[in-house]
């Protein structure tokens, strides 16, 4: 038995082509000497700066920012400091070649 289906496309629905991401996502979990939180979105483009501000820049200084996380699109650790000191990734350490 043959099943005919039937797509309807109108101007909402959106293309192949604009599903492809072209730049990965990341978000930076800020946590604050108060406990307080907030997160920032970022592209591939701007996360480095951004985690320079927020490490190096005059609240971090200040000792106003304790904890600066940066994790991807797949909910990985990308980046992890806490306290003045890097976390994660460990300096100087490598991942094994598998």
């Amino acid at each position: 038995m043959y099943r005919a289906r039937l797509v309807v496309y109108n101007i909402l629905t959106p293309r192949r082509e604009d599903l492809i991401m072209e730049k990965e996502l990341f978000t930076i979990h800020i946590k604050f000497n108060n406990d307080d939180t907030y997160s920032e979105s970022h592209d591939e483009d701007t996360v480095a700066g951004a985690v320079q501000r927020l490490t190096r820049g005059p609240a971090a200084m200040g000792g106003l920012v304790k904890e600066v996380k940066v994790v991807d699109m797949l909910d990985c650790t990308n980046f992890l400091w806490r306290g003045g000191k890097l976390i994660f990734p460990i300096p100087r350490v490598h991942c094994a070649p598998w």
